[in-house]
């Protein structure tokens, strides 16, 4: 399994994976310690935003993992990825079952 730290490579692969692949998705928003989801006054407080993907294709699989602090950045990437999804059959899984994923495909 490949490792990428762009997600412009991650996309090339993914283009190029055309419908030959799975595409596995988890996203995860982290807040700053001490701020409950309720919390109504979190102006200044910045929320991370995870998104870890995994592309199973037959000859390889490509991982991709980052976390943005910058809204406008993130917001970009997601558009990017429904344009991915569009292509690749995809799934929405959670962290846990995403660690299972790329257990799998470590091997």
């Amino acid at each position: 399994m490949k490792q990428t730290q762009t997600l412009s490579e991650f996309i090339e692969f993914a283009q190029s994976a055309s419908k030959n692949g799975q595409l596995f998705i988890s996203q995860q928003e982290n807040y700053p310690s001490g701020v409950s989801l309720g919390d109504e006054d979190m102006g200044g407080i910045g929320v991370e935003m995870h998104v870890d993907m995994l592309l199973a294709a037959p000859e390889k699989a490509i991982h991709f993992e980052k976390t943005y602090n910058d809204l406008n950045e993130y917001e970009e990437t997601i558009m990017q990825i429904k344009a991915i999804e569009q292509s690749l059959p995809s799934q929405r899984i959670n962290s846990s079952d995403m660690e299972k994923v790329i257990q799998k495909h470590s091997q």
